[in-house]
């Protein structure tokens, strides 16, 4: 059962338990295929970190301010819930990725507002993503990209699950030129990939690959010569569900695992 809280859902039984299973179907994944390192991931980021981040510039209306009720909060205490799921990641490289070529993974609460726009199932304030890191040299990161892919598509077919990839660009806050030109931008450069899935009509992007090129390498002084980059794929949990409950909705029936052995059990 789910319940439309309108900034998010509340997932009973089966319809929890299926979010369950898909998370821990890309979780085993990434540990099996990536060697990835678990991570317990806050939601929770310093403001002005973000603003370091240029995130509060492009992505403005993603953004969630908290305060607590009885205090005043001063500028050098704002903080604010994470819009995307692996921001805390970057400014601590040096701490959980300290060695080249790691890939890290966690499940995390993400909240991201985009306008007030809600979509039942599709389009909360307040979602789960099983997010995938990649630091790395740039073939590494290429290449762990490919291998989720390439993943994705045998765990779709495998569930007949109809998806397509197919490149696109973020969704910065607003319609201004330097917006456009930087959708153009990562649309040529091919920095963005998205895993569709379609019902009529509509289109829902069930999972995104991102490559983020040498962007926070070079914020955060990891590395100015290209030679360490990064990379992620973010999983959104309660889109999955609701593209399963969609194509199934009249069996409870669950995924077939394929990442623990790589074949169909």
């Amino acid at each position: 059962m789910i319940v439309d809280l309108r900034e998010s859902i509340l997932a009973v039984g089966y319809d929890a338990d299926l979010i369950d299973q898909f998370d821990s179907e890309f979780k085993a994944m990434a540990k099996r295929n990536l060697a990835a390192v678990n991570v317990v991931t806050p939601s929770v980021m310093d403001k002005q970190l973000l603003q370091q981040m240029g995130y509060l510039e492009t992505f403005s209306g993603h953004v969630t301010k908290i305060e607590a009720l009885e205090t005043a909060s001063s500028p050098e205490h704002e903080a604010c819930l994470i819009p995307a799921a692996c921001l805390p990641l970057y400014p601590v490289k040096e701490q959980v990725a300290p060695n080249s070529n790691t890939c890290l993974t966690s499940k995390v609460k993400v909240f991201r507002y985009e306008q007030g726009n809600r979509q039942r199932g599709i389009r909360a304030w307040e979602f789960n993503v099983r997010e995938i890191v990649f630091i790395g040299t740039p073939s590494y990161v290429n290449q762990g990209l490919d291998e989720v892919e390439q993943y994705i598509r045998q765990f779709t077919k495998e569930n007949n699950m109809p998806i397509k990839i197919d490149y696109s660009s973020d969704y910065f806050t607003g319609e201004s030129d330097e917006v456009k030109m930087m959708k153009r931008i990562q649309r040529a450069n091919q920095v963005k990939r998205e895993v569709l899935w379609n019902e009529g009509e509509l289109t829902v992007a069930l999972a995104s690959l991102n490559k983020h090129l040498d962007h926070f390498s070079k914020m955060f002084g990891w590395d100015e010569q290209g030679k360490c980059v990064s990379g992620c794929v973010g999983f959104g949990l309660e889109r999955w569900l609701y593209a399963w409950k969609s194509l199934f909705s009249d069996k409870q029936i669950f995924p077939r695992q394929y990442a623990e052995t790589g074949t169909r059990t």
